[in-house]
């Protein structure tokens, strides 16, 4: 059970929510709220003095288990009440405090069930979330909050831990997903290991994800511009460094780089990021060889994989009959290997083994067909790189 009192989540939380609603009903009606315990003391009031006072109406309502409305013919049976609604709210059939609704009270009476509901529902969420943090450690709750929350409940505990561990929060890191498929270290012994490297920094943040993966939040510079200019090779330093340690059972490791961050709440994406390079990009299966992957060599299709494919289906749904067959294979391969190898006709032709000619006269045919210049017009490779795209993506 989470007691109320000023400085909990619970209390804050229920009387906010509960003063959103009445004023979503009411307008600009006025209405004071304020939660008292189940001893009857006020804990937080729209009125600050009323703060710490015993209230009367609200220790019966917990006594009752109903509300009790104060009202210019019974104010005189409550010492130093004001006139309003006094209603009970209970979490696992117990009362666990008041919510004091102060103001007219024929027209909150009507409100008091509401009220009391919305309450409850609050105290119930911010009971749970309290009790699910206070089961873990600070270095779990840190790399849930990192790794996992998108919302996290409780925003400032990320920064109080990070506060408490010296790491600076203005500190431009950078994801770096280890895939550890052969890895047999408990997450202490996995930790330990990697603080071995020698290019590992006191801001560094090393989590274990769910499935046993390492993720290391590297930190680059509180400089931005300092962060984007060097931040491969302080990359390539590390993995370097990661390389003489025994993280992967003596094997080979592959790198996910997600993006550069400066905020802990950002970090999560960042993580997601890396993530979706592991899904989409890098070559996690193979082993014979420690490999990086970044997640900012692959921005392009990164946010086209962002657009459902039926938004490219409305755009290029006409050319899906232009090109048939074999036709559209070698649209497939000859656009793919120019893109492959930033439009030189030459090292294309060489890499599809044709002669130059032979693709030169391919493109021509595509520029009329298309009326659009693939290879020399920066407007034609954008079109035609996300019309490649759409036909790798859909059937002919």
């Amino acid at each position: 059970m989470v007691w109320l009192d000023k400085n909990t989540n619970e209390s804050f939380a229920t009387v906010k929510a509960v003063q959103e609603k009445l004023e979503a009903v009411l307008g600009h009606e006025t209405v004071k709220v304020g939660i008292a315990d189940n001893q009857g003391i006020v804990v937080i009031f729209t009125d600050p003095s009323s703060a710490g006072k015993f209230s009367e109406p609200a220790y019966k309502a917990i006594q009752t288990g109903r509300p009790v409305v104060v009202d210019r013919t019974n104010e005189f049976l409550f010492v130093a009440s004001q006139q309003g609604v006094y209603v009970p709210f209970f979490h696992e059939k117990e009362a666990v405090g008041v919510i004091l609704l102060v103001g007219d009270p024929e027209l909150l009476a009507k409100y008091a069930g509401m009220a009391a509901l919305t309450a409850q529902s609050v105290y119930d969420l911010e009971s749970y979330k309290a009790s699910y943090w206070g089961k873990l450690d600070q270095r779990n709750i840190f790399t849930k909050v990192l790794l996992y929350y998108s919302e996290d409940p409780y925003p400032a505990e990320a920064y109080n831990i990070a506060d408490k561990y010296g790491y600076d929060t203005d500190m431009v890191r950078i994801p770096l997903l280890f895939i550890l498929r052969y890895s047999y270290y408990r997450e202490d012994r996995q930790i330990s290991e990697f603080e071995r490297n020698p290019y590992h920094d006191k801001q560094d943040i090393i989590c274990i994800t769910r499935g046993q993966n390492a993720v290391v939040f590297k930190a680059v510079s509180t400089n931005p511009a300092e962060a984007v200019g060097r931040y491969r090779e302080v990359v390539e330093q590390y993995v370097e460094g990661m390389q003489a340690l025994n993280i992967n059972g003596g094997r080979p490791f592959i790198c996910n780089v997600g993006t550069l961050q400066n905020k802990l709440i950002n970090y999560q994406k960042g993580y997601h990021h890396s993530l979706w390079v592991s899904n989409n990009s890098a070559d996690v299966i193979g082993d014979d060889e420690t490999r990086i992957y970044y997640f900012y060599d692959s921005v392009l299709p990164y946010l086209q994989s962002q657009v459902p494919m039926e938004e490219f289906s409305m755009i290029f749904n006409v050319f899906k009959d232009v090109l048939k067959g074999g036709e559209r294979q070698r649209f497939l391969d000859n656009m793919g290997m120019l893109y492959q190898r930033n439009m030189n006709v030459s090292a294309s032709a060489k890499a599809l083994f044709q002669h130059r000619n032979t693709l030169i006269a391919w493109i021509n045919r595509m520029k009329e067909l298309f009326c659009i210049d693939p290879v020399n017009d920066e407007i034609g490779r954008e079109f035609f790189q996300q019309l490649l795209y759409y036909y790798k993506n859909t059937e002919d």
